[in-house]
């Protein structure tokens, strides 16, 4: 017996007594879903695990009845654990959409929209899943309450995860163009979003925490109705399945036949924008006529479907992200937020150590791989990547790729050197933790952190810049070149952070490989030179002290106009989440609740 009459015969029947399931999705299954499912499990054995699945299909599709699908026949036949999760079961309470009704628009107290659901939990759990961590809490929503059940009420993923399954009514949609938000679309945003700041706050709120998250998937089905008119019916049957369901005693959140034509209104614009552009993005494509048969079928490989792109943002840290008198980052502080709410690796590219970047990096929240001492070695931590790197060693939470010799290398090759330049330099080693102090404006905590060099060796010039070019020479001769940062020559093998920036944007295109990664480097002295050259994107930052860092590139060089972090933030905003912005702040320029 074949594994799938073995499903058919033991779990199929209750399936569909369960479901309450038409003849036309039975009629279906040997056609379409069984296949759909024999694929998802051929995509499953050759792509990185868990694999993440995204099915787009309008209210009463469906999508919820083909997910289940999948995971019972998977789990029957194959034995894989299979996780779905809806979107609907990460919406905000009742309490938060009041909250945003009256901070940002009224309709916002309603929920279905991009902008009433809980993004960072959403980030959070995909995240989880991703790691294959033990014991995952997953939300779920009571419509019938309109408010989340109780936490301990919540699914628990106690195992590790083959496949992640996540549908939604507008799962997988693109945010619109600015041409697209002027005109209202029909009566509830004539008459209660004139000015458009809701549809422009719920554009934006699709644009910068749902699509990021859409690059955790491998694939992406769509069941696509015939048009928006069939979804009124298909609404009404899903909310008199609920009520049978749960009765009425109570449960107000169930809506009559009147409340679900002006509660779909909510849904129209992107509804009808997902049956536009979702189809593109999808692997398999099911058209539906107004009794959601399928009748037509349309599959393309899932390395044809539309691609998500990335952006992989590399900064130097002092002069940069951090002001260069004071080490705050204050300024970026929001965009920072912003980045971690998308999904948008930020990577410190620095002249740091290991010790200062550990702690810095609880500081600015970040849990992304680093650089440390101007590209002598990168540390990912352990789990960021579905593999360890080639060419990585482990050591405690982290696999390190190494481009340098040890520190002592340099301390052997500047002892060398004393004699002819004896009381022109001195360096780290050498230096009291006092010194350091008084050279860097650390504090003495920060001062011992960056004294723990491992791959490297600061050297403070003290004489003349004559007498600097032959004693740069001199290092040369013997085999490397020193860079020069904000303060300091920074003495190591001949790797900088151009090169430990490439090697890693390698290996988030290797674990990666459906998704067209874009690096963006920041910097604002000569040790960023060879980062900002090989980026896609180079952003200089103009510092009190130095001259903005030379380079020979032509194009994809932009030039902040304030300094530090303050200029961090304002090229970030600009080049990242400006367009959505500029429409938000003209939707808030004419209709304002506060």
């Amino acid at each position: 017996m074949n594994h799938y009459r073995a499903f058919f015969d033991t779990m199929f029947s209750e399936f569909v007594s369960k479901h309450a399931l038409s003849g036309d999705f039975i009629a279906s299954v040997d056609a379409h879903y069984r296949p759909l499912c024999e694929r998802t499990k051929t995509h499953q054995n050759s792509a990185r695990k868990p694999l993440f699945v995204g099915i787009n299909g309008s209210q009463g599709s469906g999508k919820s009845t083909l997910a289940d699908f999948i995971k019972e026949y998977l789990s029957s036949t194959y034995k894989l654990n299979v996780v779905v999760i809806s979107l609907d079961d990460f919406y905000f309470d009742q309490k938060k959409r009041q909250e945003l009704a009256e901070d940002v628009h009224p309709l916002l107290a309603t929920r279905g929209v991009p902008g009433t659901h809980d993004t960072a939990c959403m980030s959070h759990v995909f995240e989880q899943l991703r790691r294959q961590d033990n014991d995952i809490r997953i939300p779920r929503f009571n419509k019938a309450t309109d408010n989340p059940f109780p936490k301990e009420q919540w699914s628990i993923v106690t195992s590790k995860t083959d496949i992640v399954i996540v549908e939604g009514w507008c799962w997988g949609v693109n945010s619109q163009t600015q041409d697209q938000l002027d005109a209202p679309i029909n009566q509830l945003e004539a008459e209660h979003d004139a000015s458009g700041l809701w549809r422009y706050y719920v554009n934006q709120q699709l644009h910068q925490h749902y699509q990021p998250l859409y690059q955790y998937f491998d694939y992406w089905i769509m069941l696509k109705a015939p048009s928006f008119r069939d979804v009124y019916a298909w609404r009404l049957e899903q909310e008199t399945k609920l009520k049978d369901k749960v009765g009425t005693a109570g449960n107000t959140g169930i809506m009559s036949p009147e409340q679900i034509k002006r509660f779909i209104q909510y849904y129209e614009r992107l509804t009808k924008h997902s049956l536009k552009t979702v189809p593109s993005r999808c692997n398999d494509l099911f058209e539906l006529d107004a009794k959601r048969a399928i009748v037509k079928h349309t599959q393309k490989p899932s390395n044809s479907g539309q691609t998500s792109t990335q952006y992989l943002i590399y900064t130097d840290m002092d002069g940069t992200l951090l002001d260069h008198h004071t080490y705050s980052f204050a300024p970026a502080w929001c965009t920072l937020k912003k980045l971690k709410e998308s999904n948008t690796p930020v990577i410190p590219n620095t002249s740091k150590t290991f010790a200062e970047l550990a702690e810095m990096r609880e500081a600015l929240e970040l849990g992304t791989p680093f650089i440390v001492e101007n590209g002598a070695a990168v540390y990912i931590p352990k789990g960021h990547f579905n593999n360890q790197p080639e060419g990585t060693e482990e050591k405690g939470d982290y696999w390190v790729k190494a481009f340098s010799e040890p520190r002592s290398t340099w301390l052997q090759l500047l002892e060398q050197l004393r004699p002819e330049f004896d009381g022109c330099f001195t360096h780290f080693a050498q230096m009291t933790i006092a010194d350091i102090v008084k050279a860097t404006g650390l504090s003495n905590h920060n001062a011992t952190l960056a004294s723990q060099r491992e791959y490297s060796e600061p050297i403070l010039w003290l004489d003349d810049e004559e007498t600097k070019t032959r004693f740069v020479q001199a290092i040369k001769d013997r085999g490397t070149t020193p860079i020069q940062g904000g303060r300091f020559l920074h003495l190591s093998s001949s790797s900088n952070k151009g090169l430990a920036m490439k090697w890693l944007t390698d290996q988030y295109k290797k674990s990666n490989p459906n998704y067209a990664f874009t690096s963006i480097a920041l910097g604002d002295g000569q040790n960023d030179v060879a980062m900002l050259e090989m980026a896609d994107i180079a952003i200089r930052i103009i510092s009190p002290v130095n001259p903005l860092p030379t380079l020979e590139r032509k194009s994809g060089v932009i030039t902040s106009q304030s300094e530090g972090p303050q200029g961090w933030s304002e090229c970030i905003e600009e080049l990242v989440f400006k367009p959505l912005q500029s429409s938000f702040s003209s939707g808030l320029s004419t209709y304002h609740r506060k």
